[in-house]
């Protein structure tokens, strides 16, 4: 059977992993673990083996987990600041060393070290667009795969660095609030969360 892992969460401290039957679409619960006060959003490491979820609070934090391998069960190793209040977004670098923040209330975001335990470190950098972003020595002369944020007040993504990307203009209105890159990195679709399609 094919059955895939689901985690559910939301604006309570309740986690829940699911195990689901994608022939047959049922789901059936495996575990239920604590994660913070409002982990309402999460990314997975890599590995599988570690989970980053969030705390939409303020001042907001970003917590690191051990996945059980058998039934999903979180198991937290540490915490740490998400670079600004209330965060609302969470990924994680392909190859696993970096974490990468948005936060909602505060307008930052922030860059936080992956550790060898798959705990996190404190950020690294924070920064709002529109600001220059404070230079970090252990940061330079590597690539990193972030070069644009949803702004939902401009109504248009903020470049974060310089690329070879080009950044379409939005409707205004549309309040961008999220983006995803896919290979090849030739475009950089973005949601909006407030704006009506063209009639």
């Amino acid at each position: 059977m094919n059955h895939t892992r689901i985690y559910i969460a939301g604006y309570h401290s309740l986690v829940s992993c699911f195990s689901l039957n994608v022939e047959a679409g049922t789901l059936a619960l495996l575990s239920t673990s604590i994660a913070g006060t409002k982990p309402t959003y999460m990314a997975h490491h890599p590995s599988g083996r570690f989970m980053y979820a969030l705390d939409e609070a303020k001042p907001g934090r970003i917590s690191a987990y051990a996945v059980d391998s058998q039934d999903g069960r979180l198991t937290r190793l540490n915490a740490v600041s998400s670079a600004g209040d209330g965060p609302c977004h969470v990924s994680v670098h392909p190859g696993g060393r970096w974490v990468f923040t948005a936060n909602y209330v505060s307008g930052t975001i922030g860059v936080l070290p992956v550790l060898p335990d798959g705990g996190l470190g404190e950020p690294i950098t924070q920064c709002a667009p529109g600001k220059k972003c404070p230079p970090n020595r252990e940061r330079r002369g590597r690539s990193t795969p972030l070069r644009a944020l949803p702004g939902i007040g401009l109504d248009r993504p903020v470049p974060l660095r310089r690329s070879h990307w080009r950044a379409d203009a939005q409707h205004a209105g549309d309040g961008p609030r999220r983006t995803q890159v896919r290979p090849p990195p030739s475009r950089l679709p973005s949601l909006g969360s407030a704006g009506l399609p063209d009639q």
